[in-house]
């Protein structure tokens, strides 16, 4: 019976193993990399929920995978960059931990770590970012935000994560959170919201004081996410013009999106210097409408608003627009760029 059982053991080691490993520490090179860092990237993936998209060959995909695989590219690409690549997604395993961080310096791999989150906002990550960073302080590099999920909701929510239903998330939550990963008095070159319907006035008024541009989408945005790799070899790219880093990221996107769906595309990059004293008052009207509304909210193109139609047109907008190909809008020639809603 003994050499039975013993091969049973030999069987599971490396079951075992593999436990063992995805409960600690991991560090991926023995000599981590000491060359220059001038870039400061933090990706944030949500896959804590139904993220299930089929290409247009009806092939299934998980849009935080995919996400994730481009995250990694993109890191890789980089090798004059910090990345920390965050991956929230449901429990796994017998410690029961809903993330996975991974830890890029000059191009490589160094670290990966499963980790908890037990809240609505981002204090998990913030306080991995800290601990690890070689950035922190430093107010000479050029800093990016890149959050992939479902619509970030204007009002904190239940719901949002799968493995923590009863935690809120919302718009002013993110806001707040992103200051976790800044010096204090800086700001983020570029934060990318790869979200359908956050391309608003109130996104833009919320995120003023933590970044100099944003791109996002101020309509439905199919679920195969933004591409990034217009953000690849950063140190190419200097002098840095981050508006039109930022213009040629929300292209290659919308070049990448209008041929893979039928459906709306529209991405739009805001200039949020020159565009938060114009919306100030629109977000203050919008924000007014959620406090005497419904939470569910009905999204629409900011010019077709009778009271808010003055956005159309507006300095510090770029907007890349196609109508869909079918329905009611599929003659809709022109967008915004920003999304308004009122109640249901």
């Amino acid at each position: 019976m003994f050499p039975k059982r013993r091969g049973r053991w030999l069987a599971a080691a490396p079951a075992f193993l593999l436990l063992a490993l995805s409960c600690r520490t991991v560090p991926l090179v023995l000599e981590p990399p000491t060359g220059p860092l001038h870039y400061a990237l933090v990706f944030v993936i949500h896959g804590d929920g139904s993220y299930l998209f089929h290409d247009a060959g009806g092939k299934p995909h998980k849009a935080d995978q995919v996400a994730l695989e481009r995250a990694r590219a993109t890191a890789e690409a980089n090798p004059e960059a910090e990345v920390f690549v965050f991956h929230q997604h449901d429990r796994r395993g017998l410690t029961r931990k809903n993330g996975t961080f991974e830890l890029y310096r000059n191009g490589a791999l160094v670290l990966l770590k499963d980790y908890r989150r037990d809240s609505g906002g981002m204090e998990a990550e913030i306080a991995i970012y800290r601990d690890l960073t070689r950035l922190g302080h430093r107010s000479d590099v050029r800093r990016f935000f890149l959050y992939f999920g479902h619509q970030i909701p204007e009002l904190p929510q239940p719901g949002y994560h799968g493995s923590i239903p009863q935690a809120s998330f919302g718009l002013e939550r993110l806001a707040d959170d992103l200051a976790g990963f800044l010096p204090p008095e800086n700001r983020f070159d570029l934060v990318v919201l790869s979200t359908c319907n956050n391309g608003t006035p109130t996104a833009v008024a919320a995120l003023a004081p933590r970044a100099r541009y944003l791109a996002a989408s101020p309509a439905d945005l199919y679920l195969s996410h933004l591409t990034t790799e217009t953000l690849h070899h950063l140190e190419r790219r200097e002098p840095m013009e981050v508006g039109l880093l930022a213009r040629e990221l929300a292209l290659a996107a919308f070049r990448d999106l209008t041929e893979q769906v039928s459906t709306i595309v529209t991405v739009s990059v805001y200039d949020i210097d020159t565009l938060a004293p114009r919306v100030s008052e629109a977000a203050a009207e919008l924000r007014a409408r959620l406090a005497s509304g419904d939470s569910l909210l009905e999204f629409y193109d900011c010019g077709e608003d009778p009271r808010l139609s003055w956005l159309a047109g507006l300095p510090g907008v770029t907007i890349y627009y196609r109508p869909p190909r079918f329905g009611r809008e599929r003659s809709k020639e022109t967008h915004s760029g920003l999304q308004c809603f009122r109640s249901r």
